[in-house]
């Protein structure tokens, strides 16, 4: 088996409230921000967080789903 240099390794950093994120939902990518770290209970012990997206002035879509489906925007 070969080495990786570190330079090659994607470092994923853990994702914060207040960080803004992006995702796919349906067939458009919508940003948002993270408003609550639930902790390890995604499937597999992944990170939880719930986002915030902006839809209106009145209506915000709120939404649980695991770090590695988020992007940093």
């Amino acid at each position: 088996m070969a080495a990786t240099s570190r330079s090659k390794r994607k470092k994923r950093t853990r994702l914060r409230v207040g960080d803004r994120v992006s995702f796919q939902f349906g067939l458009d990518r919508v940003r948002g921000t993270i408003i609550e770290d639930r902790g390890n209970l995604a499937s597999g012990g992944k990170q939880l967080l719930r986002v915030r997206v902006r839809r209106s002035v009145a209506d915000d879509l709120i939404i649980e789903l695991p770090a590695d489906q988020l992007e940093a925007a």
